[in-house]
């Protein structure tokens, strides 16, 4: 997590990230009579570090009385003596009740007297006591009255100086409501004489100040994550400690580990949140980070809080009172919330009125109004609302989510309704800044069976200037770094990549595949995925790199037609292209291979012991290797080795990729240069990236080692081209169709028939978890590579596993596996320009006789079919609501009958490992 780190100068960092005029930072400090941070330690218990470290830095808040700031965070402690204590920075402003609480420290003991200075602290204690009930009571719709009386009170305070016991007793009173309308008839409160002295009644409206925050505190407890942790939705900045004080060469201390997973959590969880700061204490220290989707930066020094108490007020103050834009707050994007009936309203997430019951339970359930640029960084644009969300993905080097997806509504100009048109697809990616966007690489006209893109632009961040053109380098305001200490066996860290955010509109809407209707509909889409992955290969050289079941959608095609069955109607479409490569360049082949001639002919078969059972192959040799001749005649050798030992010679041929003769010669007409396959050597020079999701990818691009040659095995072998001599495997076409395969043996592993439905088997500590792990586990894909070395172990180890209701695609698989072993065995630029079209027709036979043929009998189970007609229905009224949905229909459930109502959901997922953790498929 930390291998990104830099390391920025403790001043500049403060001037660059956290700027607050001198004038408030020395009037903070000139109004505390004691300095605040004189006992900032990290002995004791953890509870008791953070408690102090809150305390101090609430009283800081309470010292500032300025109007250059407005105070919208405070300081709070989670946790308990039994477990372990956290603390934060958090959304709501409190700043009135710690300025009401400083100065009843200073009146607490005050007589009745007409000192004027005292007047003046009294009558300030007033306003701060009536503006946090104010507060509490813009989060109440029933208290109006209230907040009349409140207006009426400050009115007489600015017109009259002179009333200060009568304005102090109409104050507590206030209050006393007030707490009576939080707490019900429950609340007892014991009449205070109206006789009683200014020093009584500053006493009670202390208590009932405390009483007050007591019952917000009481509420928000019971909405905290479990184990008292904060709720990651309001956080504005997580607080670690780092209890050993003894300085480390290494960067992987315990509290900055902790510090940085907390901050990935903020992060992960406020989606419309750019960066996030923390904090990291030490004995009387502390240490400021930064994190953003390219990694973390922290401060080069502790700030003593003994000797550097400015430097503490300014970190604290500009954490809880700088605009939330200048803490990572993304201004284009805005909660929907519908606090009571009738009231519809698009809101920051750091407004004071929004609760966390505003975000629903879930991501699905929380409704956002999003701004999309009409150009990159332009301020002009249209605001969309997400009617559903439908996916999350993860990418090892991305700090939180590297894209979000939602299905939207175009809103009108005033946010009143969506307007009329169809819905669309918005993604919102973190990509390189350097990479094209997605409209860029699917060109300017569409490609059949790929989303259609409306619009993919570069959104600005809003700064003080407008909008302007940033990526996390800029949002960094290119301050100077240097790396983190590191102990010797450390490795250097790789270079920061900037990221921007992109948000991409598309047509395109559909289900993952895992929502299959049938057998029919499971292989078409699939199918179909792949031709779209051929033809971005083919004619934008692009290579997709990241094949997942939410990447490869069932889209309806004819909505109009008369066929009753919604499957029939729909087509496969290969979506998302965030990790996605493209080249300019395509493998050139040598002529030399078009015509092997008479006396090379002869000379190979002299090579063959006399044997002419290849004779009628070796024009497909001589292609297949261009026209090298040695290069054919160990090829052809090797075949004359296998037909005699091997039984199956003929699958063994059939696998294989043969250039016809008119496929080579248009490869060699540079007007069809389209024809070729892309050349990816010059793309990865620098070295190949490892990409994509941890289930699906190939071992050889996971661990950039190439698959072996098998033992024993009767598979031919060619010395692979796109191996360089550190043995690392160019990422290409191969390790995509691989991944498809996986895809489709998973589906077959997991699900136990139509919509989506999960098998209990695969269950967490159900019988086949471990058989599952071994074979999509995300850390150290072993069984790929024992079943690449073994072939065999496929069909007796894992086909076997596949739930009853894929019986008839078990042919297709086998096939597909062992096409797979030939081509990795023989993989070659010949073979780039064929193996998509080698898989199609696999594809194709093998869908034929799926439909041609009589379903299985655990494809006619009632069980089967009344899922099948579930799902299909499902889709039926998703279509009808998402046409005929409002602003203020609630967000559409993406699974309503789809998911095993049976079936135990465990919560031991852990939905933000980087690449996809089985998990996450595993309860999707």
């Amino acid at each position: 997590m930390l291998e990104g780190l830099r390391i920025v100068d403790t001043d500049l960092f403060l001037r660059t990230f956290l700027n607050v005029s001198a004038s408030d930072v020395s009037s903070v400090a000139s109004a505390l009579d004691d300095h605040p941070t004189s006992g900032q330690s990290v002995t004791g218990t953890k509870l008791n570090v953070y408690r102090q470290f809150v305390e101090n830095a609430n009283t800081i808040l309470g010292a500032y009385d300025g109007d250059a700031l407005n105070v919208h965070s405070y300081w709070r402690t989670f946790g308990s003596r039994q477990r372990p204590a956290s603390a934060a920075c958090v959304l709501g402003d409190l700043h009135a009740r710690f300025r009401a609480k400083r100065l009843i420290v200073e009146l607490e003991y005050v007589e009745d007297s007409d000192d004027e200075s005292q007047a003046d602290k009294l009558l300030s204690l007033v306003r701060a006591a009536l503006e946090f009930a104010s507060k509490l009571c813009a989060r109440r719709i029933v208290v109006n009255k209230l907040l009349e009386d409140i207006r009426d009170l400050n009115a007489r305070i600015r017109g009259d100086n002179g009333m200060v016991h009568d304005q102090l007793v109409q104050t507590g009173h206030i209050l006393t409501r007030l707490l009576r309308e939080e707490s019900g008839d429950s609340a007892h409160v014991p009449p205070v004489p109206l006789t009683a002295p200014m020093s009584y009644w500053v006493k009670h409206i202390k208590v009932l100040i405390e009483l007050l925050w007591l019952r917000r505190m009481k509420e928000e407890e019971n909405l905290t994550l479990e184990d008292d942790s904060p709720s990651w939705i309001r956080v504005n900045t997580p607080v670690a400690i780092r209890q050993k004080n003894s300085e480390s060469g290494s960067q992987y201390d315990e509290g900055s580990m902790r510090l940085c997973r907390e901050m990935q959590a903020v992060l992960r969880t406020q989606l419309d949140r750019h960066f996030v700061f923390g904090l990291l204490l030490k004995r009387r220290g502390l240490r400021v980070f930064y994190g953003d989707r390219s990694g973390f930066l922290r401060t080069d020094s502790w700030i003593d809080v003994r000797t550097q108490d400015d430097k503490f007020i300014q970190v604290v103050l500009a954490l809880s009172a700088l605009h939330p834009r200048m803490l990572g707050w993304d201004q284009s994007m805005k909660l929907y919330r519908n606090p009571s009936p009738g009231v519809h309203e698009f809101c920051y997430t750091t407004d004071p009125k929004i609760q966390l019951e505003d975000f629903g339970p879930s991501p699905s359930h929380t409704r956002w109004a999003i701004f999309v640029p009409d150009d990159d960084t332009s301020a002009r644009g249209a605001w969309y609302l997400t009617i559903q969300h439908t996916n999350f993905q993860w990418e090892s080097s991305v700090i939180g989510p590297a894209s979000m997806n939602w299905t939207v509504r175009k809103l009108n100009s005033d946010m009143t309704d969506v307007t009329e048109g169809p819905p669309l697809a918005l993604t919102l990616s973190w990509i390189r800044s350097t990479s094209p966007t997605e409209q860029e690489l699917h060109g300017p006209t569409p490609t059949d069976h790929v989303g259609v893109i409306l619009s993919s632009v570069k959104s600005g961040f809003v700064d003080s200037d407008g909008f302007s053109a940033h990526d996390t380098q800029s949002l960094r305001r290119d301050v100077q770094v240097t790396e983190a200490p590191r102990h010797r066996w450390e490795k250097a860290p790789a270079p920061v990549e900037p990221r921007v955010l992109v948000k991409t509109l598309s047509h395109t809407l559909g289900w993952p595949v895992k929502f299959f209707a049938d057998l029919t509909e499971l292989v078409r889409t699939i199918r179909d995925a792949l031709q779209g992955h051929h033809n971005l290969y083919f004619k934008n050289g692009v290579l997709h790199r990241n094949i997942t079941p939410d990447n490869i959608l069932i889209c309806p095609t004819d909505s109009e037609s008369s066929d009753p069955d919604l499957a029939v109607r729909t087509s496969g479409c290969l979506v998302d292209l965030d990790h996605a490569k493209q080249s300019l360049q395509r493998i050139k082949y040598d002529p030399r291979g078009l015509d092997i001639g008479d006396e090379r002919r002869k000379f190979i078969q002299s090579e063959l012991s006399n044997h002419t059972g290849l004779d009628s192959k070796l024009d497909d040799i001589w292609r297949r290797c261009q026209g090298n001749k040695i290069e054919t005649c160990i090829l052809a050798c090797q075949f004359e080795t296998i037909e005699k030992s091997c039984s199956d010679f003929d699958k063994v041929m059939d696998a294989l990729c043969f250039p016809s003769e008119e496929q080579y010669r248009r490869w060699l007409d540079e007007s069809q240069s389209i024809s070729r396959p892309p050349s990816w050597k010059d793309v990865f020079s620098g070295g190949p990236e490892r990409t994509g999701t941890y289930l699906f990818m190939s071992y050889e691009v996971l661990f950039g080692e190439a698959y072996p040659r098998g033992m024993s095995d009767d598979y031919p072998h060619r010395n692979r081209p796109d191996i360089g001599k550190t043995g690392t495997p160019i990422h290409s076409a191969i390790h995509d169709l691989e991944s498809f395969f996986w895809v489709l043996v998973y589906q077959c592993f997991v699900r136990n028939g139509p919509g989506g439905r999960r098998r209990r088997e695969v269950m967490p500590g159900r019988s086949m978890t471990t058989r599952l792990n071994a074979l999509f586990n995300n850390k150290n894909p072993v069984q790929k590579l024992k079943l690449f070395k073994y072939p065999d172990l496929f069909e007796r180890d894992v086909v076997p596993d596949f739930h009853p209701y894929f019986n008839r695609l078990k042919p297709l698989v086998l096939e597909w596996w062992h096409l797979l072993i030939c081509t990795y065995r023989t993989y070659d630029d010949v073979t780039q320009g064929l193996i998509h079209d080698k898989i199609l027709g696999l594809l194709d036979k093998h869908l034929d006789g799926i439909v041609s043929g009589e379903p299985d009998e655990a494809e006619m189970s009632p069980k089967a079919i009344r899922r099948e007609q579930a799902e299909l229905r499902r889709r039926e009224d998703e279509c009808n609501q998402l046409a005929i949905s409002t602003l203020w229909d609630g967000p559409s459930e993406v699974n309503a009958e789809g998911q095993d109502q049976d079936v135990d959901l465990d919560s031991s997922g852990d939905e933000s490992s980087p690449g996809g953790d089985i998990n996450e498929y595993l309860e999707d």
